[in-house]
């Protein structure tokens, strides 16, 4: 592999089967989980819950000025649920 000032260079051909990463800050970029991964992420995370101290935390967190969409104009079209199911033909 050629080096550069200790870091990889753009033209340098990274074999796959390694998990050399090049862009260090985002390692999974270009990347995907296999469904086997997927599955297994999924199980982990299965009945587990944010304690009511995070869900304040994060509601306080998004409350308000603090919300990104705060003060920003709704899309067009976009109504309450009832106002979007009312306007569907079936």
């Amino acid at each position: 592999m050629s080096r550069k000032g200790g870091f990889l260079s753009k033209k340098t051909k990274l074999n796959p089967e390694y998990n050399i990463s090049l862009n260090p800050s985002a390692p999974m970029s270009g990347r995907k989980h296999s469904d086997e991964s997927k599955q297994i992420m999924s199980e982990a995370r299965k009945g587990k819950t944010h304690s009511d101290e995070t869900k304040t935390k994060i509601s306080d967190a998004l409350t308000g000025e603090k919300n990104p969409m705060h003060g920003k104009p709704k899309p067009e079209g976009a109504g309450s649920p009832s106002q979007i199911s009312s306007n569907r033909s079936y």
